[in-house]
């Protein structure tokens, strides 16, 4: 009994570890799910599912290295980047501040880790569409 009830705390812990991360004051909770949904996405190799997060409109606005514009190419670019489950690492978000623009807008900061290849900073801007919170400007850096 008492090694069940360690494995539940354990277990426990480690779900508000990973959350906290994510999570920051102000954050709405469907945003918090989104990304946790994507980054175990990303950690399943699942590129696909990653991409729910993000607005589906060919206005989707991407940008790295270069400015992206569609939902359809900012896949295409992840895909062309990450074209194995290998080359995408593990992915670890940390988001440091959330800034509400208005009721179902926000811009949110934080940084990416694929862990042991690279790292960077990005800036989203989180607008709700059709009842449901969606990145609709990701501004990505390393």
């Amino acid at each position: 009994m008492f090694k069940v009830i360690t494995l539940c705390v354990l277990g426990s812990i480690a779900a508000v570890t990973s959350h906290s991360q994510i999570s920051v004051p102000g954050m709405p909770d469907e945003i918090v799910q989104t990304m946790q949904n994507q980054q175990d996405a990303w950690n399943s190799g699942d590129l696909d599912a990653f991409m729910k997060g993000y607005w589906e409109s060919d206005n989707l606005l991407f940008i790295g290295n270069a400015v992206t514009t569609g939902y359809e190419l900012t896949l295409n670019n992840y895909k062309k980047s990450y074209p194995s489950k290998e080359a995408m690492g593990l992915l670890e978000f940390t988001n440091t501040r959330w800034v509400p623009i208005c009721s179902d807008s926000g811009l949110l900061v934080g940084e990416w880790n694929l862990i042991g290849i690279s790292n960077g900073m990005y800036s989203l801007i989180w607008k709700k569409v059709n009842y449901n919170w969606v990145i609709i400007a990701d501004h990505s850096s390393n």
